[in-house]
């Protein structure tokens, strides 16, 4: 059974999951798809449009005066009124005034995975994709067409550029500036942020082996600390390796966005 408050307005085109709550003056319009348990507090808007509809994972949590689904930002289709939407994962937390902006024909929507957590005042621009147990801090900046892997963490008053990928298990520090991709299992910081050194923490976290944390220390050393060119260094730390952390290392700076890797101070590009 769900419960509704009676100032809520929900459009008949909404379907509804069961063990739902909506609270009072919530406005769902237009075509939303809402899971099971899903709650949904005060003065939330969500919205979606016939061909680009909002989904809700089941059991979600979103807070008072978030808005999801409102049509996106980009100049370049202001004037086309054909969004592709937002998907959000199950049990995902979506904290106040978090606002989640629908896809653009350019994409197949804006993606958050499941046990993602949105806090306070975090924006997520048109197309971007956000993988699984996400963290955003109060007051980050994700432009559009951005790729966050599963398990990253971007801290408080942190801005993403637009078509940055930020690697899984990867950690960005407070009112930072990310310009350029973000490789798994790093932390970066700063203005236009760069390489600091792996996440430990969150590799621990994670239970990956201490042989493994060890590895890929190493690696970073070989890639980041040598006079030669980067692709030069990965091509070397490619032969013979076997290790799945090091090869997405590999995998990911060989897809680099054009925005290029997040640079050392002793790097040799």
């Amino acid at each position: 059974m769900n419960d509704i408050h009676p100032t809520a307005q929900i459009d008949k085109t909404v379907n509804l999951g069961n063990g739902i709550s909506i609270g009072a003056f919530s406005v769902i319009r237009g075509y939303v798809d809402i899971g099971d348990n899903v709650v949904i507090s005060t003065h939330v808007l969500v919205e979606g449009q016939k061909d680009g509809p909002t989904e809700i994972g089941d059991y979600t949590k979103i807070f008072s005066y978030a808005t999801i689904g409102t049509m996106s930002q980009d100049l370049k289709w202001q004037e086309e009124r054909h969004n592709t939407g937002v998907k959000i994962g199950s049990h995902c937390n979506i904290r106040e005034y978090v606002s989640i902006h629908s896809g653009t024909p350019a994409s197949s929507g804006t993606t958050i995975g499941d046990r993602c957590s949105l806090l306070a005042y975090s924006h997520i621009g048109h197309d971007a994709e956000l993988g699984i147990g996400v963290v955003l801090s109060n007051s980050v900046q994700i432009a559009g067409h951005c790729i966050l892997e599963d398990d990253c963490i971007v801290s408080a008053s942190s801005g993403v550029a637009q078509f940055i990928r930020i690697g899984n298990l990867s950690f960005i520090a407070g009112y930072s500036t990310v310009a350029s991709d973000v490789p798994p299992y790093s932390i970066v910081q700063g203005q236009l942020a760069t390489f600091r050194t792996i996440n430990r923490v969150g590799l621990n976290r994670s239970g990956v082996a201490r042989e493994e944390v060890l590895s890929i220390s190493k690696s970073y050393d070989k890639i980041y600390n040598s006079d030669s060119p980067l692709l030069d260094n990965i091509k070397n730390l490619s032969k013979g390796q076997t290790s799945p952390y090091i090869l997405n290392i590999i995998d990911f700076i060989k897809k680099r966005s054009k925005n290029g890797i997040s640079k050392h101070s002793k790097m040799n590009v």
